[in-house]
């Protein structure tokens, strides 16, 4: 009984012991490369799969565990950015921060040697050709495979072409399947086939050619040949060299072409894959798909494994589920490219404000499912390579996911102009299915405001408000929107209801529109003592930026609808927010209302120079309230860059001030205001300056006072007689002009 209990012991620890192996994971930095050395146990099938910027080492052996404790001792974390090892089957996962080349070793004692190099530029050798290595002509996107006991190949013969860089044969894990490997150029090559070789090459360095890789399979990427889905019994199976040609032509032709999308060739656009969430349900309910991906979530030895969480989190988002999705993700530790886009997309679809730096930003010009889901990120759809290609991305998403994303990105197409696009995709939901589509009344009356049918658009709002649905208070935002644009009072109820709006979501992502949205409400019915209370909350709750712009929108409305009571109340209390941060339009109408009630002196701090040079009317208002100042001399500087008729007057009456009654009226006689100039210039005494071209009651006191002057001519040399006889004459006709004079006076109203 002891020897059995003894034994079951044994082996029990011996059997755990051998369930489990760990291969530790070491490293040592290069001036040119990194590199990793692991061991893999014997007869152990393993690949690499290379994406751009990461790879994932995959060896077929469940008791293998990867240790990456030891990892980063040696080697700083520039060209290897992280590492982390899942199981089963021994998967390890490098994401790298360069450009760079993988190359892989397996020596005969069973140690896997990666080496992550820097990249190297392709030179074209003048003897014969040298190619890139293959798994850079292949793409973002390879797979390295290799048997655990595989032997290195012969060496080929030399010739013109260096076969090890330009040759790198793909072999399938498994020896049952056919080894799929490249067409080597023939060693005797003839005079034609090496001109065409040094010719590709030269046209590779130039730009011209770019390697096209040959896309992989579901099955870790392994590379399949075109035309068959499974690999077959058989010979192995020869692949030609994949490159396309391009010529300069093709590729300034795709510049223009890119440049007039508002695109780049250069965008790093993420694999469709990604986001292919068409793609990841199988047509059952939610409740079988979602059951049979949990129950693959923790496998055999109950360890949850990363590809069935991937899929599980997949399917949540299928069916719309985006907390779920997050939840199923938060199971793993991975943070690849992959699934950080997956996350986002789960945020996208529980109606989360993306932040600025999003995984999709900068993806709109991508085109297909990715420019999709860029645009639903925030992006702009103006930026789009084809806004028709997002519309036909999102026609092949599921019904439910139509439903659920339409209104949004109707919304964003409407809000750059695209009405179109935005009907259409409208047009299209009302084709799902039966029943009420959430926000689609209200992203109609969005579309509609921006084709500028205001009055429909209206319409629609009033009616998203009454049903009092969740876009309820966005639709009451933009209907007071659309009021304070046309500077048209809301009515009672419309306040009412942004009042109990604004203290039912205060805490809500809309609180800070609801506030500013009741601030205009208020300000156009003329409540501006409750609106600057709205304005204290929101510089508490938003901030002073936001606080500081619906002042100013206060003291807008204020400026246009205020009486005058109300507006010196506030103009003259908050003139040094309108000086210091409101519009140029703003401070114009404050100024030119104070003016007009007679406060040149808060006219002019209204009108504080910021702008320099001001602008030909702040300069006339600012003369203007210099003069009424009672400072002719600053008026005059204040116009010296003004040339027009009113700064002529200003400058006229700024000579008054002063005194040059002559100077002033010669300013005004350049305006073409002959009357007015005739006046001043007759008190400056100076008659003859007035001009009798422009008749005027100055004209006429000018002739009568020109004729008294004439008529005193002296008379001494007659005789006495007749001097008298003269005298008599003169007297008469200088009582005449006098009578004239008084005649002109009292008619003009001058006497006065």
């Amino acid at each position: 009984m002891i020897r059995t209990s003894l034994l079951a012991i044994c082996l029990v620890i011996f059997g755990t012991v051998g369930m489990t192996e760990t291969s530790t994971v070491r490293s040592g930095e290069h001036d040119t490369f990194t590199r990793l050395t692991l061991a893999i146990p014997p007869d152990s099938d393993w690949s690499i799969y290379r994406e751009e910027n990461s790879a994932k080492l995959t060896v077929k052996n469940p008791d293998l565990q990867f240790d990456t404790s030891l990892a980063f001792d040696r080697i700083p974390r520039t060209r290897l950015l992280a590492l982390s090892a899942t199981a089963p089957y021994g998967e390890l996962s490098m994401r790298f921060g360069c450009d760079c080349e993988l190359e892989t070793t397996l020596r005969t004692d069973g140690l896997l040697v990666i080496d992550i190099k820097d990249r190297q530029s392709d030179t074209v050798d003048h003897e014969g050709i040298t190619f890139p290595p293959l798994h850079r002509a292949l793409g973002s996107s390879r797979s390295e495979s290799r048997k655990a006991d595989a032997h290195s190949p012969p060496e080929q013969p030399e010739t013109g072409l260096e076969s090890n860089a330009a040759i790198d044969p793909l072999v399938p894990g498994d020896p049952s399947e056919p080894e799929i490997r490249l067409k080597t150029p023939s060693v005797g090559l003839n005079i034609s086939e090496r001109r065409l070789l040094e010719q590709i090459g030269r046209a590779a360095n130039q730009g011209l050619l770019s390697p096209v890789g040959i896309p992989p399979d579901e099955n870790n990427g392994i590379v399949v040949p075109p035309g068959s889905s499974t690999p077959s019994s058989g010979p192995p199976q020869i692949l030609p060299l994949n490159v396309t040609a391009e010529t300069s032509v093709d590729q300034g032709f795709a510049g223009v072409s890119d440049a007039l999308k508002g695109g780049s060739r250069n965008t790093a656009c993420i694999s469709e894959s990604f986001v292919g969430i068409s793609e990841w349900g199988d047509g059952r309910s939610l409740v079988e798909q979602v059951a049979d991906a949990r129950d693959a979530v923790y496998g055999e030895f109950d360890r949850p494994d990363s590809a069935a969480i991937k899929q599980l989190a997949k399917t949540y988002l299928f069916f719309g589920f985006g907390a779920e999705a997050s939840h199923a993700l938060d199971l793993m530790s991975d943070n690849s490219l992959e699934i950080t886009f997956l996350r986002t997309m789960a945020s996208i679809l529980d109606g989360e404000t993306m932040p600025s730096g999003n995984p999709f930003e900068d993806q709109e010009s991508c085109g297909g499912e990715t420019a999709l889901w860029s645009v639903l990120a925030g992006g702009s759809p103006s930026r789009a390579r084809d806004g028709d290609e997002i519309q036909q991305a999102f026609v092949r998403l599921p019904e439910h996911l139509r439903k659920l994303l339409g209104p949004d990105l109707s919304q964003s197409f409407a809000k750059v102009g695209k009405t179109e696009i935005a009907a259409s995709i409208l047009r299209s939901m009302d084709r799902v299915g039966n029943g009420e589509i959430p926000g689609k009344d209200f992203a109609d009356a969005i579309v509609r405001k921006s084709s500028g049918d205001v009055s429909d658009a209206i319409r629609k709002l009033d009616r998203v408000v009454d049903k009092n649905s969740d876009y309820s208070p966005q639709a009451l935002i933009e209907l007071i929107d659309i009021h304070w644009l046309e500077r048209k009072p809301t009515t009672p109820a419309i306040t009412e209801l942004a009042e109990a709006y604004e203290t039912e979501l205060k805490t809500s992502s809309v609180g800070s529109d609801m506030r500013r949205a009741l601030v205009y409400s208020l300000s156009l019915n003329g409540r501006f003592e409750d609106a600057l209370q709205t304005v204290e909350r929101i510089t508490r709750r938003d901030g002073s930026d936001a606080g500081l712009a619906a002042k100013l929108a206060v003291m807008d409305a204020m400026v246009d609808n205020a009486a005058d009571p109300s507006f010196l109340k506030y103009a003259l209390a908050h003139r040094n927010d309108i000086a210091q941060h409101g519009s140029a339009v703003l401070r114009s109408k404050s100024a030119r209302r104070l003016l007009a009630l007679g406060f040149p002196q808060a006219a002019l701090d209204t009108l504080a120079t910021r702008e320099k040079p001001a602008d030909d009317d702040v300069m006339l208002m600012r003369a203007q309230a210099a003069i009424a100042l009672g400072q002719p001399h600053r008026a005059m500087v204040e116009l010296l860059s003004v040339s027009s008729n009113e700064a002529q007057e200003l400058r006229a009456k700024a000579m008054q001030t002063y005194g040059d009654y002559r100077l002033a009226g010669q300013t005004l006689m350049n305006t073409g205001n002959a009357a007015e100039a005739s006046r001043w210039l007759w008190l400056a005494d100076a008659p003859e300056m007035i001009s009798i071209d422009e008749p005027s009651y100055y004209t006429q006191l000018a002739e009568a006072t020109d004729q008294l002057v004439q008529s005193t001519d002296d008379t001494t040399d007659l005789p006495p007689l007749a001097n008298a006889q003269a005298l008599l004459e003169e007297s008469r006709s200088a009582r005449e002009t006098i009578d004239q004079l008084f005649n002109v006076l009292r008619t003009s109203g001058l006497e006065q």
